[in-house]
């Protein structure tokens, strides 16, 4: 019994220090502000310590635009997007919970509802009333949220490979990228806090651009440092146990916003025909399609994205928009 204890101890010292050899240890959150804050970053500093980042950019007395970016990413992969629009519009960016350089919810709060209680923080801090709102992957499933709670602030919706429309029968469900695909399991989400290797990182981004050539350095540094901002995996291991209430789909046809749905024909992680379902029960819809674009379009297109925004605006902002209509951009070579 002696020895089988024995045993069982080195057994658990090897496994400790093989933890420790391997471990990725948290960023440093000064120096990440520091790398990562840009020119135009606030903070809106909570009572309940929440230390929301967000950027208020573009032309002060335009019509505003808010973005709401995607699971594990963060507020800089809107920007590529964002430059080309901001001599046109007043652009607002935010890290949500859980992300970036806003770091964990104190409460642990990544329902949809905390979600847009963030968003709802940055509006009023900006006292922003009348918006359009644009979301991108799990930020088009919190838009979309938001906008079934307060259509009245709304000008228009726009959804970007977006998150929670059912699935049409017969085809292929979603494919997680990588890390999403570790979380799966708790053994999974348990290492996902401790262990995150910069090519697991890299084999992410990889899942969701369909030009892999983009991914550059700089890009993968950006999103491997970030996720390590401290409780920012924690958060993403809390968010992949979250209920996402996929029932509340059942009242898109509720949403009257017009809306437009910007998807790229190479996404595999939310495949095009979610586009179709929100078309088919959004009632004032408008669709482009990116031939040679994945999951990110506001990274990957960044010009055709925000040309694809340009003209819906303007457009929607001058009257109705055309029930139903669907374009096609092909953006190969960008």
């Amino acid at each position: 019994m002696k020895r089988l204890m024995v045993w069982v101890i080195a057994i658990a010292w090897a496994l400790f220090l093989a933890l420790l050899a391997v471990r990725t240890p948290d960023t440093n959150p000064d120096q990440m502000i520091a790398k990562y804050q840009l020119p135009e970053s606030q903070f809106i500093r909570r009572s309940d310590g929440l230390n929301i980042h967000f950027t208020d950019q573009g032309c002060r007395e335009c019509p505003t635009l808010v973005f709401v970016h995607g699971g594990n990413a963060s507020l800089h992969s809107m920007l590529p997007t964002a430059k080309f629009l901001e001599d046109k519009y007043r652009i607002i960016s935010f890290d949500n919970a859980g992300h970036g350089l806003t770091g964990p919810h104190p409460a642990n709060d990544y329902s949809a509802d905390g979600f847009i209680d963030v968003l709802s923080a940055v509006l009023l801090e900006n006292e922003i009333d009348r918006f359009t709102l644009l979301g991108s992957s799990m930020g088009g499933w919190v838009s979309w949220r938001y906008a079934l709670l307060h259509p009245e602030r709304l000008n228009a919706l726009i959804l970007v490979g977006a998150y929670g429309a059912p699935a049409p029968k017969g085809v292929a469900q979603r494919k997680l990228y990588l890390a999403a695909r570790i979380r799966k399991n708790p053994l999974g989400r348990w290492i996902s806090q401790h262990i995150t290797p910069r090519s697991i990182v890299k084999r992410s981004l990889e899942g969701v651009y369909a030009d892999e050539r983009l991914i550059s350095d700089t890009l993968t540094d950006r999103y491997w440092e970030l996720a390590r901002f401290p409780g920012n995996r924690r958060a993403a291991a809390i968010r992949s146990q979250t209920d996402r209430e996929d029932h509340i789909a059942d009242r898109l046809i509720e949403i009257e916003t017009p809306t437009l749905l910007i998807w790229g024909r190479e996404d595999e992680v939310i495949p095009v025909h979610f586009a179709d379902s929100f078309q088919a029960l959004i009632p004032n819809t408008e669709k482009v399609l990116f031939d040679g674009v994945a999951h990110v379009p506001t990274e990957e297109a960044p010009l055709m994205t925000a040309d694809a925004i340009d003209q819906f605006l303007r457009k929607t902002l001058d009257g109705p928009t055309q029930n139903n209509a669907e374009v096609s951009k092909n953006v190969d070579g960008l």
